[in-house]
C-alpha cells in the first residue's frame, strides 16, 4: 500500500509543511513547523511511519502517527514532550492534535505570548478578554500612525504580508469595513500583545474575519 503525504498537515493552528525524507530514512514521511523570533521560539513535528524506521519515533507494525513539540521562551526551555514514541502511535492526526492539546493546556499563557498555535474560540476568548481595550488607541506604546486604522492596517500587513496587490479592506456594508484578514488566518499567528494592540485600534474579531466600524 502506497502512503502518499499531503503538502501540510496542521496541528494546534500551525500549519506543517512536508519535509521529505533524507537518504539516510527510509518508509516515512515528516511534517515540520519552526518558528523563531524575539521572544522565542516553536517547533512542531510529526510523522506518520510504521516500525522503528524513521527517528525512532513510530510505532511497531503499523502505520501511526507520532509528534514532537518543544517551546523556548527567552532562551529557556519550556516544554519538550515527544507523543507516541513509546506507544502504539496515534490512527489519525485529529488524534495525536487532541494529545497535543492536552500537553500545552497548562502553558496556553505561554503559547499566546509567543503567537500562534491557538484555536479560533480561543482567539475570540482572548478579544473578549480585552474588550475593555476596545478603542483605546492613546494605550499603545510605539505607533506606527497617529490614525488608530492606518496603525491596525500595518501590524496586520506586517503578520500578513500581501502576494498581490489586493486592498486589505474587501468589503463595507453600512458603518463596517471587513478586512481581508480571516480569524483562522490571526489564530495561527497573533499574540496576544497584538490582540490588545489591534482590539485599542478599533479591530473587531467577527464570525469569519476582522472587522472595524468607521
Amino acid at each position: 500500500m502506497t502512503h502518499k503525504p499531503p503538502d501540510t498537515i496542521t496541528l494546534l493552528g500551525v500549519e506543517c509543511k512536508y519535509e521529505p525524507k533524507n537518504s539516510s530514512e527510509k518508509e516515512g514521511q515528516r511534517f515540520i513547523s519552526n518558528y523563531s523570533g524575539e521572544r522565542g521560539a516553536l517547533h512542531i513535528g510529526a510523522c506518520y511511519s510504521q516500525g522503528n524506521t524513521f527517528d525512532h519515533w513510530a510505532a511497531p507494525h503499523r502505520y501511526t502517527w507520532c509528534g514532537m513539540i518543544s517551546i523556548h521562551l527567552h532562551n529557556h526551555p519550556v516544554l519538550w514532550e515527544n507523543l507516541g514514541r513509546h506507544n502504539e502511535g496515534f490512527a489519525t492526526v485529529g488524534e495525536l492534535e487532541a494529545k497535543l492539546r492536552e500537553v500545552v493546556a497548562d502553558i496556553r499563557g505561554e503559547l499566546a505570548y509567543l503567537g500562534g498555535a491557538m484555536t479560533e474560540s480561543e482567539l475570540r476568548e482572548l478579544f473578549e478578554k480585552h474588550d475593555d481595550e476596545y478603542i483605546k488607541f492613546e494605550r499603545v506604546e510605539n505607533k506606527r500612525s497617529n490614525r488608530p486604522d492606518l496603525h491596525a492596517f500595518l501590524l496586520l500587513d506586517e503578520l500578513f504580508p500581501a502576494d498581490s496587490d489586493s486592498d486589505i479592506i474587501c468589503a463595507a456594508e453600512h458603518d463596517e469595513i471587513y478586512l481581508d484578514i480571516t480569524v483562522e488566518q490571526l489564530a495561527g499567528k497573533v499574540t496576544e500583545a497584538e490582540v490588545i494592540e489591534l482590539t485599542r485600534c478599533g479591530v473587531r474579531c467577527g464570525e469569519e474575519r476582522l472587522e472595524m466600524f468607521v
